[in-house]
């Protein structure tokens, strides 16, 4: 049996997108089978937000080769600059510095832990994380708790999703300190009846600021591809 090689990150193109899609229907699947069934639905990510991601250079491939043929392992948005839906909510994020969010991630199911290796290059390579996920989504709160993230508040999108909010840092994000690291309690409340609650999710890993959007992502382009462009 042939192993794989050359696992790497890297921008996704045009002609990664009926791919990209079909690993998005796989996760919708995966989700309503694991009781998750409102999150994404029956068509979220929209496929222009998914073509938008990838002409923004947002949108982002783990992948290997196995055979002489290139895989996609997991797929996610990163999004640098401020996020619009983070700017009002239920909560304390851990600091208002730089940040970057990660957005719409799903894993094609070939590999092990391959959404959780894309989250450790994002803490890797960026010095300061959010994300959110939504309430009912259980093996995303675990991998995210267990990488040092820490929850943070809600966040409400008016008649249709409240999220709540992860973040990961030693310090403090306005709730009550567990006693363990990078982890916080917080009171998640009742959201609207025409809304669901997600969870607002944040980390930042010792890494110095100036190096905030300056990472490339794929070890062959020289210079920095991010542009400072919202998301949601």
């Amino acid at each position: 049996m042939q192993d794989a090689t050359n696992r790497r990150f890297r921008h996704a193109t045009m002609k990664d997108y009926p791919q990209m899609e079909r690993i998005y229907a796989h996760a919708r699947e995966l989700m309503a089978r694991n009781g998750n069934p409102t999150q994404w639905g029956n068509a979220f990510p929209k496929p222009q937000t998914v073509k938008e991601d990838i002409r923004e250079h947002r949108a982002i491939l783990l992948a290997d080769t196995l055979g002489g043929k290139e895989r996609i392992l997991a797929q996610f948005a990163l999004c640098p600059g401020l996020d619009p839906t983070y700017a009002k909510i239920e909560g304390a994020w851990l600091d208002n510095d730089s940040y970057v969010t990660i957005h719409r991630i799903a894993s094609s199911g070939l590999v092990r832990h391959a959404a959780r290796d894309c989250i450790e290059w994002c803490l890797k390579h960026y010095g300061n994380v959010r994300v959110d996920t939504h309430p009912n989504n259980k093996a995303m709160q675990h991998v995210l708790e267990s990488c040092g993230f820490a929850r943070c508040g809600l966040f409400q999108l008016i008649g249709m999703l409240c999220r709540q909010l992860l973040d990961r840092t030693p310090a403090v994000c306005g709730a009550e300190r567990t006693g363990k690291p990078f982890e916080c309690r917080i009171s998640t409340g009742l959201c609207r009846k025409s809304a669901e609650q997600f969870v607002l999710i944040h980390s930042r890993p010792v890494l110095s600021h100036k190096k905030l959007f300056h990472d490339s992502i794929c070890r062959r382009e020289e210079k920095c591809v991010h542009r400072g462009i919202n998301c949601g």
